[in-house]
This record gives C-alpha cells, sequence and structure tokens, in this order.
C-alpha cells in the first residue's frame, strides 16, 4: 500500500514535555537568549542558508526570537541545522545549542506523531482531528486561517483558496501573497487571527494550550492537522474536505495522487531499486525510518531506505553504520536543486566522504519543499526523486 501509518507508543507524548525540560535545563547559564519553538510540518531538522531562509529546519533567527523552520541549503523544508543565536550579534553557530535543539526537535517530533495517532478512532461520520477532538461546523467554513503549511496547500488544491483570510510566513504560493501574515505555525498573532473573524482554523497538534484555548473562547471552530505518513495525508483530504464541503473533490484529488502513484510504478516496474540514505541532518546523522511520507515516496520512486529498519520515524544513527550499510545514493533536500554550495561537508567529512555514493557522486538533492509538506504535491516529489535515482524512465 501507498499509504502507511505513523508508530506511536504510549509514552511518546510525554517526550514531547520532557524534551522542555531537558533543553532548558541543560541550558548555558550564561546565556540569556530565550529560545521558543515553531514547528512546520512535522519533519526532521535541517540546514538554513541564513536568518531569512524560508523553512523547512529549526533555526534561531536574528529577525526574531524563537525557534523557526526554514530551508537550509541542506534542507530548506527539508532539514538539517544551521542555528542562529537571537542577539544582536547576528547569526552565530553554536554547536550546544544545536545539539539540544535537535534533542529537542526529535522529541517534539516523537510526541506529536505519536500524540497525533493515539486517540480512539471516531464514531461513524464523526471528523476526530489529530488533537483527538471531535470537529463540527454549523455549515461549511468561508473564513479559514491554515496555521500548517501542507493544509494549505490542500485547501488550494481543493480549489478553495478563496476560503483562506491569512497566511504564515511560511505560505509562499503567489496565490496568498496578498493576505495577510499572521505569524509561525506554533507562534502565531492570535490577536490577530481572531481579528479577522474566521470560522474555522487549523492548528499544530502541538500547538500551545493558549493559543487554543482562545480561539474555544472565540467560538472558533479548530482542527488539528499534524501528518507524518502518506495515510496521514489522505485522512486529512477527506476530512478537509468533509468540513468544507467539497468531499467530490477531495475524493477526485485522491483518485488523482493514486493514478499517478500508480503510473509511477508502472514507469519504474523491473528498474533495479537503489539503496538510499535520505540525510536529515549530518552531525550528527538524523534521517528518515519506516512509514513516513519520505520513507514512502523512496519506496514508490524506486528506491529502498537503508533505514527502514528502524524503530522510530526520524532516528539518529551512527556514522559507523551509515557507513556498514553504504548506500548507493545519497539524498539532500535544498532550497534550490541547482545550487550544492551548501554541501561541500559531505566531501570533506571523514566517513560521509568515504561512502561509495560520495566517491561515485551519487549524490542527490531534492526540493526541501516537496520534501516537507506531506500534502497533495507529494506526487511531484515522488516523480523528482524517481528521476534522479532512474533518469530517463519518468520521461520528465
Amino acid at each position: 500500500t501507498l499509504r502507511e501509518s505513523v508508530s506511536c507508543g504510549p509514552y511518546s507524548c510525554f517526550f514531547f514535555f520532557f524534551s522542555y525540560f531537558v533543553v532548558f535545563f541543560f541550558n548555558d547559564t550564561a546565556t540569556t537568549e530565550i529560545y521558543t519553538l515553531s514547528l512546520h510540518d512535522a519533519l526532521p531538522i535541517s540546514e538554513a542558508t541564513g536568518p531569512d531562509a524560508r523553512e523547512g529546519g529549526w533555526v534561531v533567527s536574528s529577525q526574531e526570537t524563537g525557534l523557526v523552520p526554514v530551508p537550509p541549503p541542506f534542507e530548506g523544508k527539508g532539514r538539517a541545522a544551521c542555528l542562529y543565536r537571537a542577539t544582536d550579534r547576528g547569526p552565530q553557530r553554536d554547536a550546544r545549542v544545536m545539539f539540544r535543539l535537535r534533542l529537542f526537535a526529535i522529541s517534539s517530533l516523537l510526541g506529536v506523531s505519536a500524540c497525533a495517532g493515539a486517540h480512539p478512532p471516531p464514531a461513524d461520520g464523526a471528523i476526530v482531528d489529530d488533537l483527538g477532538r471531535t470537529v463540527t461546523v454549523d455549515s461549511p467554513p468561508n473564513r479559514i486561517v491554515a496555521l500548517v503549511p501542507s493544509v494549505t496547500d490542500l485547501i488550494l488544491a481543493l480549489g478553495e483558496g478563496e476560503r483562506l483570510v491569512a497566511r504564515t510566513r511560511y505560505d509562499t504560493d503567489p496565490r496568498l501573497a496578498a493576505l495577510p501574515a499572521v505569524g509561525g505555525g506554533l507562534d502565531p498573532n492570535i490577536e490577530a487571527i481572531i481579528g479577522l473573524r474566521p470560522d474555522l482554523v487549523v492548528v499544530w497538534p502541538g500547538a500551545d494550550q493558549p493559543l487554543i484555548g482562545q480561539l474555544d473562547a472565540a467560538g472558533i471552530a479548530v482542527y488539528g492537522a499534524g501528518s507524518q505518513s502518506l495515510e496521514d495525508q489522505e485522512r486529512h483530504t477527506r476530512q478537509i474536505g468533509r468540513l468544507l464541503g467539497v468531499e467530490a473533490r477531495a475524493d477526485s484529488l485522491l483518485a488523482h495522487l493514486d493514478s499517478s502513484f500508480a503510473a509511477l510504478a508502472t514507469a519504474l516496474a523491473g528498474v533495479p531499486v537503489v539503496s538510499a540514505l535520505y540525510v536529515a541532518w549530518h552531525d550528527p546523522p538524523m534521517t528518515t525510518g519506516p512509514g513516513t511520507f519520505v520513507d514512502s515516496i523512496m519506496s514508490v520512486a524506486g528506491g529502498r531506505n537503508i533505514f527502514d529498519d528502524a524503530a522510530s520515524d526520524w532516528p539518529q544513527v551512527n556514522m559507523e553504520e551509515i557507513v556498514s550499510r553504504d548506500p548507493d545514493v545519497l539524498i539532500l533536500p535544498v532550497p534550490t536543486t541547482s545550487d550544492s554550495g551548501g554541501i561541500a561537508w559531505v566531501h570533506q567529512t571523514p566517513g560521509w566522504r568515504d561512502l561509495r555514493a560520495v566517491r561515485t557522486g551519487r549524490i542527490l538533492l531534492v526540493d526541501s519543499e516537496l520534501f516537507s509538506r506531506p500534502g497533495p504535491r507529494i506526487i511531484d516529489a515522488a516523480k523528482q526523486l524517481a528521476e534522479l535515482l532512474h533518469p530517463g524512465v519518468t520521461g520528465q
């Protein structure tokens, strides 16, 4: 099956909150900066090109206090981590902070993933979101604020973009340019959102309770969405379609995705499977595990994730194990696939430079935005990767 479920455990949500304690308890007491978290589509972290990088990884921006998802040279909306200290001293790498935030990111992703899949199955006909709450609306909402970029993409793909009344700082589609920006996914301007009088707000499952509480108090419907797998993407497509009263369009969109995936599978029939490592971050190495939508895209595109036996969605792995498994190719998410300037480390770092994929030049740069948003453009990600793994086979 193309769609796979998110793995979770009964205690995984604990890690989301425990990570706050770990990060701040061990924070350098001489450091006065306060770091806050902002998630963009629950994915691993990635390297950013600067304080104005768009999204994809976990970045402390000199433009604002806090962690914000941004795309890196080796990520973009893909992940690794180039952290910027939020002070007037300008962007500075801080290895200790990077380590703490990577730990925070891993714990948070585990928590979000588990919380999204741990609630009981819904009653027939009920719409239950990733907060575990039943969502009801008196009529299809006409004023929507989506704080989850993949859901924004979904609403546009359903042809309902005119219902959106705001965008986040990570929504870059030209059709949204005229809309007011309300901040990020986990650090939105709640007063601005309420002032827009929306009748539906789509939030991250890891959103602050005060945010959700204020929206509830204002009588605004809330839908929590945190996709990790293709199965999640299908579920949210169907449920958003129902909420908006466009079930037929949602079904058509899913049918189109299914037929597109089937056509890609037909084009790749008989081609040799290529072993691959998706590099979410390189120091320490992190990658994607089984069941994530990135893992599924790799499989559909004619690749095999060398860590498809990992115990978590986004595991940290050791260099020795990577060298032992020695993948045919490395997949690196970057903001622009024509710019390889941010991946010099792969040719310079012991272990990485010794891999067969590096020695033979099989380093594949993929669009970090496509590979960080489990939305309707996942087929574009699969086609891009398929053409890189098997040039000429897909006819792209």
